[in-house]
């Protein structure tokens, strides 16, 4: 058995279940059993999501700091505010950021929770880095 609420679904759930068994060759049933249970549904802790302006990065030479925004729509809860004005807003965000190894950066890229990338390019280094972006939530939800 697998409950499948509606995302935006909070509430009681009362299941019930009966059970009849009949004998082998004959059409009389025993007692039926019922048996129920009620769930309570509470928030559900949804994947955050974002959408990603620029995957690919181009850094020119001595360019120096570099910072800019390259995801957008950040949510919490995978879900506009205003479609689920209960849920938790405020839960804490992390971006976890893949680049392939490489000697174009004196200070790697970090990811900032307003979806910010900042790095420092290395002195006489230029190219297009490829940007991997992961958004994990306080729930380990990504």
């Amino acid at each position: 058995f697998t409950l499948l609420p509606d995302v935006l679904y909070r509430g009681d759930v009362f299941f019930s279940v009966n059970l009849t068994d009949s004998q082998a060759g004959n059409s009389e049933f025993l007692p039926a059993t019922s048996q129920g249970k009620m769930f309570a549904i509470a928030v559900q802790n949804r994947a955050p999501s974002f959408a990603l302006l620029a995957p690919n990065v181009t850094v020119d030479e001595d360019s120096g700091w570099f910072a800019m925004p390259i995801a957008t729509n950040i949510t919490s809860e995978g879900i506009a505010a205003e479609h689920a004005p209960d849920e938790d807003p405020f839960q804490l965000l992390t971006f976890i950021i893949a680049v392939p190894p490489s000697d174009l950066f004196s200070q790697p890229p970090r990811m900032h929770a307003n979806g910010t990338l900042t790095f420092e390019p290395a002195p006489f280094r230029f190219g297009v880095v490829a940007v991997n972006l992961t958004l994990r939530d306080a729930g380990g939800t990504t």
